[in-house]
């Protein structure tokens, strides 16, 4: 499609919404939490 929705939910996670070859949508993790015990 030629749409792009962009949503906050939150301040740490970003996530992109897509369908897949039979129109499920589909959540596509694009980055990780930031926690002090991750490297």
């Amino acid at each position: 499609g030629q749409d792009l929705v962009i949503g906050n939910v939150g301040d740490s996670r970003a996530i992109l919404g897509t369908r897949d070859e039979d129109g499920t949508l589909c959540a596509v993790q694009l980055t990780v939490d930031l926690k002090p015990n991750l490297p």
